[in-house]
């Protein structure tokens, strides 16, 4: 079974020291005009634009977003401000700016955020833009779009599958033209170097020699009526990843017969990493014949695990030696730790719903005796990890 997580009864001290990454995301990511009838295609004005700012900081123990306040947002349309009364800056919540009226051409919106070091309180400011294009469709002509039915963000919590629902759409003016469209959806794998296809089922369609990044055989996205949504789950994307359609006017009728467009649309694991912690609630310290608990608890970001959160994970341990090698000697006797399996000098614990086997904190506590310890070492450290 694959390490999920791991963590250590021990302390690491963090000096200086970090890293930033500041993203905009869109719900939107461009919009199509038409000039006769005037219409735009997502229509702002009815489907607000909203830009989230993201700022994750590595290297102060924080991993969560650091945007705490507001920021300072421009919009240029056609390279020149844009009236602040077509947009909406938040005060509170997620900062966001949200766009309110349709562009009348290609914008570009920045965002600044001053970050200050907690320890040091040194400012440091964050830039990112975001360009939003805009295209003219005159009607005779077909183009594609791809609007999330609610976020392009994963953020899962305790491992559970999580899946995002696409709308794919053949834009022809300023409106959607459903009569006798062919949908088709692809996803990059970055060992490829290219899109790939989806077999029905929803698994990628793979050609013999050819090595792919993406899990193979298991089922990554779904598909809605005729293909024209997609539900993208969380295990096809690892960061970042892009989905692709390809709509296909099959209208014998039309002037557009036999054409086709294609729209991307990138996907962002926001997933926060999950952090076990082998908290010692009475201190490291244990004398001759006495002993100490060892508690297991994971978080992830701001979120402590809840009890059912544990059903169908397994939590271990295993003492290290004075090399920090994974102790062979290790094989306390199994009446040590009621409830728990001690085998292959580890000790394991697998959680379900049933009374008795689930996540509560008494279930995630072990005593560690004074004859757990190295024999001729003062420090032992043991070594805890997740599995699911």
């Amino acid at each position: 079974m694959a390490l999920q997580a791991s963590s250590r009864a021990t302390f690491n001290k963090v000096i200086d020291g970090v890293s930033g990454t500041f993203s905009l995301t869109p719900t939107y990511g461009n919009q199509i005009k038409s000039k006769d009838p005037t219409s735009w295609s997502p229509n702002f004005e009815a489907s607000n634009n909203i830009i989230t700012p993201t700022l994750k900081i590595l290297g102060i123990g924080d991993t969560g977003n650091q945007i705490k306040g507001t920021c300072t947002w421009t919009v240029q349309v056609g390279g020149k401000a844009w009236d602040a009364s077509n947009y909406t800056v938040e005060t509170s919540g997620s900062y966001r700016l949200i766009l309110k009226k349709n562009l009348p051409s290609s914008a570009l919106v920045t965002c600044v955020y001053r970050w200050t070091h907690p320890a040091t309180g040194q400012p440091v400011d964050f830039t990112a833009s975001l360009p939003i294009p805009v295209a003219e469709n005159a009607g005779t002509m077909i183009m594609a779009q791809i609007t999330p039915k609610t976020t392009d963000r994963f953020q899962t919590t305790a491992g559970k599958q999580q899946g995002l629902t696409f709308d794919g759409a053949m834009i022809r003016g300023g409106a959607e033209d459903t009569t006798d469209v062919s949908y088709k959806w692809q996803i990059f794998d970055p060992k490829v170097g290219d899109f790939v296809d989806f077999n029905a089922d929803g698994t990628l369609k793979t050609v013999t020699g050819k090595t792919y990044a993406l899990p193979t055989g298991v089922r990554l996205a779904s598909f809605g009526a005729n293909n024209k949504t997609i539900t993208v789950y969380d295990n096809a994307v690892i960061n970042v990843g892009s989905i692709k359609l390809i709509v296909t006017d099959t209208d014998a009728n039309s002037s557009t017969s036999g054409k086709t467009a294609v729209a991307v649309k990138g996907l962002i694991d926001d997933t926060d990493p999950i952090d076990l912690e082998l908290s010692q609630p009475k201190g490291p310290n244990i004398v001759a014949n006495g002993s100490n608990p060892m508690q297991f608890n994971i978080t992830q970001g701001d979120y402590e695990w809840s009890e059912n959160d544990y059903t169908g994970k397994k939590l271990g341990f295993y003492r290290l030696t004075a090399a920090d090698a994974k102790d062979s000697t290790f094989s306390p006797a199994a009446s040590d730790f009621s409830g728990w399996t001690v085998d292959s000098n580890e000790v394991s614990r697998s959680f379900t719903s049933d009374t008795g086997k689930t996540g509560t904190a008494a279930n995630r506590t072990v005593l560690i005796k004074y004859s757990h310890l190295l024999t001729n070492a003062v420090q032992t450290t043991f070594q805890g990890y997740l599995d699911f």
